[in-house]
């Protein structure tokens, strides 16, 4: 089995290994200190995005602390499985891995807009 990854194939793998270098090297005091925050729909509205607590939620399943990591952000949980089946997808070419990352990507985006629902909804107080 001769594996033949084209140039975008190989910008994917890489940015997706950058990015969790990056992000586990991150030290724990400057990502968990909760003085500040840099996300300006929170700033602008007053609550978080659906967005708000991914990057420590990453983090922490980086670090294998599962409960904490649905904490900050339960999309998260379908991250580990995106990247399989992307790599997956990479290496092997099936037309059934596009169409089942096809349907993680629809999932993350449902997850983040139904997150999004339930801050917004909390925020004024409708739950």
């Amino acid at each position: 089995m001769k594996i033949f990854l084209t140039g975008n194939q190989h910008i994917r793998i890489i940015i997706l290994i950058v990015s969790v270098m990056m992000v586990s090297l991150i030290p724990y005091e400057t990502l968990f200190d909760e003085t500040y925050t840099i996300c300006i729909h929170r700033y602008l509205f007053g609550f978080e995005c659906p967005f708000c607590g991914m990057t420590r939620a990453v983090y922490q399943i980086l670090h294998l602390q599962f409960s904490s990591a649905v904490s900050y952000n339960a999309v998260v949980t379908l991250l580990p499985l995106y990247f399989v089946v992307d790599i997956t997808t990479i290496f092997f070419r099936q037309n059934w891995l596009v169409l089942v990352r096809k349907i993680i990507v629809a999932l993350i985006i449902a997850g983040f807009l139904l997150l999004y629902a339930f801050r917004f909804s909390n925020h004024f107080n409708w739950i």
